[in-house]
């Protein structure tokens, strides 16, 4: 088979470059498509041009048997006119970013995504696909949209689920709301990244948000004026996951995107939402090469294996990646699990979340860099962090225990050892000791932040 394969690469070494005519070409299962022109071959494999000049190259062995009798039909036709030098060669499966055809480039930012969201969605009227979609808006208004893949097979719906698009004058948040009802679907801004998953995924996903007083206001009294006016049934007290807290100065809440949404509209005059700017913590955040997490990387990987992934994100950001191929091993995933994944200008600490949990898996922070994990692995590691929060206790008459109390009730309720959860925390001499997960650190520092802006005058 070896033998066959390689006098099928050598007579393809050949093929001419200049018969450059779109077509539909399809990988091995049927299930993957895409409209581009034949370039030539090399030794990776066939070489695509897509309609924006980008390319993409995909190993011959994964294209249907009618896109490989194509490719050699090829061999047979005589040379053209010699072609124009081609763009950068991404590597395989994985569409090269030089050159695109763009007036500005995809960049995440939730200040950009809150602006796209009160423009015109820019939809053409009609029939599409979900994918078609969200490649759609995703270049008109040059933000990161990711298709939850992962959450929509689990309910039966696939990326190219027809989607009918109506009136043309919706802002992209109407067209949005709109469009995904139908399909049971919906929409949250996560980080840096416009997020289109299911209902179940929406409305258990929290954010923890510190909202600063804008006038004297009776908080116990807005609190539960809140709970009763905005989504009733997604509070803690009702049974739902959402929750609130008073602090001096402020409301802290936990709940989904979509509840965020209804309050900063519902309480514009009394509620200012703080959005801090990264936080740094004695988890190594600030440190190099950890900083680089916030860097924009572009992917456009098509059955790519998953150590070559890596290996793209860790040339394209300056981080160092690894793989824990041992915990990997234990739950059944292997290095070359091949890897679809497209996502524009998101960091590359939204774009592990999303990329690595799509195939269950996680990451967590090292020294050097970045280790590719399974969840059951990170939740194991444990960090201690003393957090210096001598300025927050000023305003609670020296009361530490007024802080752990609301850290514990809006930060990863379960994940504390009093409800059977790993990690403790307790006042020590001005600070608080945490001992706690990456990711659960990385809230805490958040809601410190807005803490303090909070109080600020």
């Amino acid at each position: 088979m070896a033998r066959k394969l390689t006098i099928v690469f050598v007579m393809l070494a050949a093929v001419p470059p200049s018969f450059a005519q779109t077509r539909t070409w399809t990988d091995n299962t049927g299930k993957f498509t895409i409209e581009a022109e034949f370039v030539d071959v090399a030794d990776a494999g066939v070489r695509l041009r897509k309609a924006d000049a980008s390319l993409i190259v995909v190993p011959l062995e994964r294209l249907s048997e009618a896109d490989r009798r194509h490719v050699q039909s090829l061999a047979a036709k005589p040379a053209g006119t010699a072609p124009a030098k081609p763009k950068a060669e991404a590597p395989i499966g994985k569409t090269a970013t030089k050159g695109r055809r763009r007036t500005s480039p995809v960049r995440g930012s939730r200040e950009a995504i809150e602006r796209a969201l009160r423009q015109r969605a820019g939809l053409r009227q009609g029939e599409t696909s979900l994918a078609d979609m969200v490649r759609q808006l995703s270049a008109e208004h040059q933000i990161p949209i990711f298709l939850h893949e992962r959450g929509l097979a689990d309910i039966g719906i696939s990326t190219d689920t027809p989607i009918q698009v109506g009136d043309q004058d919706l802002t992209l948040e109407e067209a949005l709301n709109a469009s995904l009802k139908k399909l049971g679907l919906s929409w949250m801004v996560s980080r840096d990244v416009l997020l289109i998953t299911t209902r179940e995924v929406g409305e258990g996903s929290l954010e923890t948000v510190v909202y600063k007083l804008l006038r004297p206001v009776a908080v116990d009294m807005l609190v539960r004026e809140m709970r009763a006016k905005i989504a009733p049934t997604s509070w803690d007290r009702t049974g739902g996951p959402g929750s609130c807290a008073a602090w001096p100065g402020a409301v802290v809440i936990a709940q989904t995107s979509a509840v965020h949404r209804q309050i900063v509209t519902q309480y514009a005059g009394m509620l200012g939402r703080i959005d801090p700017a990264e936080a740094k913590t004695a988890t190594g955040r600030t440190a190099k090469p950890l900083a680089r997490l916030a860097a924009p990387v572009t992917c456009e990987y098509v059955k790519m294996p998953l150590d070559q992934v890596v290996a793209d994100l860790a040339k394209q950001s300056g981080v160092a990646l690894t793989l824990d191929t041992e915990a990997m091993a234990a739950v059944g995933v292997k290095p070359d699990t091949p890897v679809t994944f497209t996502l524009q200008g998101a960091s590359l600490e939204s774009t592990l979340r999303w990329l690595l949990g799509q195939q269950g898996l996680t990451w967590v922070p090292e020294q050097t860099g970045v280790k590719v994990t399974t969840p059951g692995a990170a939740g194991a590691a444990l960090q201690t962090v003393t957090y210096d929060v001598r300025d927050l206790l000023m305003v609670t008459g020296g009361n530490g225990d007024a802080l752990v109390d609301l850290i514990g009730d809006v930060i990863a309720p379960q994940a504390w050892r009093q409800v059977g959860g790993p990690g403790s925390m307790a006042p020590a001499a001005g600070g608080l000791q945490i001992q706690q997960t990456y990711y659960v650190h990385e809230q805490i520092a958040k809601l410190l932040a807005g803490l303090r802006q909070a109080i600020r005058p």
